[in-house]
């Protein structure tokens, strides 16, 4: 077994798994006994397994496994017994978001869309958001926030069969789940705001949880409420009358901590910048108080 490098020796592995309904791949816990060892090879050394090999009939990726002895093994082989099962599954890439917008500065990133039809190994999920195209057709049936998101501010980069996909869905459905919403991004807030207050010490990605429950509740509230199409990191400033009104230093800061928390890009904030942010904890929790009372 020269030929193989052990990747994991533990009781528990992390393995990812393709729903049989055809929604979004998952990665689900898999806890075998003690003992068990997961070793990595490439497709070639797939006969030199005693156990039995299987082809996965929906993806055509090879595996391998032995649980014969007092210790089970299970391989995994790089590469696809059926090499044409990738390259035929259907593929949409997108744009989407500030670089759509021209709304760029120097904080601003890529946001990469892939539509596929089932798990894709060529798609790195830390640089793609990665659906299925039945779950796309879903959110766009709910009138979700991030259907409307794409519909209104998304590029076709890449077609694997000259379609634009989202193109041909057509707007979607109004949107209108907005209180529930809010709602939800509100005891985000509210989390967020306790462990703050209790001494977290995991500072910034609390800060980080802030300015998203802060983005997401105004651009739930805007699209629902107001008819207004706001999608960018900058949406509580710019909802009319319903704006948030707090000093700008203080949404730099939050912004600051999600880029460092998402991206580990960045220069960790000054005690005193936190200080003011968790000192203007309340006037956000009073804004978020005026905009859940505009809501039926």
């Amino acid at each position: 077994m020269g030929q193989w490098r052990e990747r994991l020796e533990t009781a528990s592995h992390r393995r990812r798994s393709t729903p049989s309904n055809g929604t979004d791949s998952r990665s689900r816990i898999w806890r075998p006994k003690q003992g068990f060892r997961v070793l990595v090879g490439d497709l070639g050394d797939a006969a030199s397994v005693a156990g039995s090999v299987k082809t996965d009939a929906i993806s055509g990726r090879v595996f391998g496994y032995d649980f014969s002895g007092p210790t089970h093994r299970f391989w995994v082989f790089h590469g696809y017994r059926n090499k044409a099962v990738q390259q035929t599954l259907g593929m949409h890439l997108y744009a989407f978001g500030s670089i759509c917008r021209g709304d760029v500065d120097r904080l601003s990133d890529v946001d990469l869309l892939a539509l596929v039809e089932r798990y894709d190994e060529r798609l790195d999920p830390a640089k793609y958001s990665i659906y299925s195209y039945n779950r796309m057709k879903e959110l766009w049936n709910e009138g979700n926030p991030f259907a409307w998101h794409l519909y209104s501010e998304s590029r076709l980069l890449y077609s694997s069969d000259a379609s634009d996909f989202l193109s041909l869905l057509g707007g979607p459905r109004p949107y209108s789940n907005v209180q529930a919403d809010c709602a939800k991004f509100l005891a985000l807030f509210d989390d967020s705001a306790l462990a703050l207050s209790s001494g977290s010490p995991s500072l910034v990605f609390e800060l980080s949880s802030v300015f998203l429950a802060i983005r997401n509740f105004a651009t739930c509230f805007a699209l629902g409420h107001l008819d207004l199409r706001e999608f960018s990191r900058h949406s509580a400033s710019r909802l009319n009358g319903y704006s948030i009104e707090i000093d700008r230093e203080i949404l730099d800061t939050l912004q600051k901590c999600r880029v460092l928390s998402t991206r580990g890009v960045g220069e960790l904030p000054r005690s005193s910048e936190i200080a003011k942010v968790i000192e203007n904890m309340p006037t956000i929790r009073d804004w978020m108080n005026k905009i859940m009372r505009q809501l039926p």
